[in-house]
């Protein structure tokens, strides 16, 4: 469609070129006229002042006029060799080939007008009038013939630029249509990452709450008093166990009671959780250890102990598979309270065990 434009753009270009050439050419026939015309005026002017030049006036006019149907003719012409150049302006040329035979129409009235005036010098005036009536009439003619001509070349600039916008419009379009492609694959590929990641998301999450409801029923007795706790984080499930129920003061060796707990909570892992993997971290809180050497002298080195005891628990005693286990240490530096105070230091003193899906 853009190269059918641009080929009928170039046509009505080359089209606007011939017929301003060719109206210039008009415009210049139709001022020598008019100047024949006036030339006329100012011999019938001295035909009233001299009557005895009346002859020669008669002469000079039947040339003029003579000249004038040549004039016409030669017109006619050109007109009909310009039909065929532009179809936009056949309306117009039309127009102007009756014109012509009007104006062949009146010059023969002119002439018969002029062989009367020969004998008959009482109708001079009225020639006159007839004449400049004449002359006024073609001057309109040409105006409203320009005015015409200005019309086309407008229609002809404005048909132009709407080729140019329609142009524009277009490739815009295509543009447009381009980006919106790329649009609807990426954000069919990116629904379709979505509903994998919710699908997996939401699997993954029922483990975890399945987990938290078993946990929550068998160690009961052990959240009331707060010796125990469970928190869910997405797809993370956390049981705080307190220092106190698992290990003596400084110590890394599993007690009695963190026995019983280890072996409940394991049992239910084990039983009800196989899916998840099962993350020890064992925190400290900021209170230096003393009076101690070897890998137990610090802080860090405490809580990466007790964690591995607790993963070795685990599976010596309960028997959850070694591959879904791990242990880690941060020592002090993952506080959950402000150890400006015993009850703070208290809460940070913990093993956490840590299920997430595998």
């Amino acid at each position: 469609m853009i190269g059918k434009l641009e080929s009928e753009r170039g046509s009505l270009q080359d089209t606007l070129a011939s017929t301003q050439g060719k109206t210039k050419s008009l415009d210049e026939q139709l001022q020598q006229a008019y100047q024949d015309y006036k030339n006329l005026d100012v011999q019938l002017a001295g035909l009233r002042t001299e009557s005895q030049r009346q002859a020669d006036q008669e002469r000079l006019l039947r040339a003029l006029l003579l000249e004038r149907v040549q004039q016409s003719e030669d017109l006619q012409r050109r007109l009909a060799r310009s039909k065929s150049d532009a179809d936009v302006l056949a309306a117009s040329k039309d127009v102007l080939s009756q014109e012509l035979a009007a104006a062949g129409a009146q010059n023969q009235s002119l002439d018969a007008a002029v062989t009367r005036l020969a004998d008959e010098g009482e109708r001079q005036a009225r020639q006159e009038a007839l004449l400049k009536a004449l002359i006024a009439e073609k001057a309109a003619k040409t105006i409203a013939l320009q005015g015409q001509l200005e019309g086309a070349g407008s229609r002809n600039q404005a048909l132009s630029d709407e080729i140019s916008k329609l142009e524009s419009q277009s490739q815009q379009r295509v543009t447009s249509m381009a980006s919106l492609r790329e649009e609807v694959i990426r954000l069919r590929a990116e629904l379709g990452s979505y509903k994998k990641v919710a699908d997996l998301d939401r699997a993954q999450i029922e483990q975890i709450l399945e987990a938290q409801k078993n946990l929550r029923a068998g160690l009961s007795e052990y959240l009331e008093d707060n010796r125990l706790g469970i928190k869910r984080e997405r797809q993370r499930l956390v049981l705080q166990l307190s220092d106190q129920i698992l290990f003596n003061s400084g110590s890394s060796t599993v007690n009695a009671e963190g026995i019983d707990v280890l072996r409940k909570v394991g049992n239910i892992i084990k039983a009800r959780s196989a899916a998840l993997e099962v993350q020890i971290a064992g925190h400290t809180d900021n209170v230096p250890i003393s009076n101690r050497q070897g890998p137990l002298g610090s802080n860090w080195g405490l809580s990466a102990a007790r964690a591995v005891n607790v993963v070795r628990f685990l599976q010596e005693d309960v028997g959850i598979d070694a591959t879904r286990m791990s242990a880690v240490g941060y020592g002090e530096h993952r506080p959950v309270a402000a150890n400006s105070t015993a009850r703070g230091r208290a809460s940070n003193r913990r093993i956490e065990i840590v299920l997430v899906p595998r």
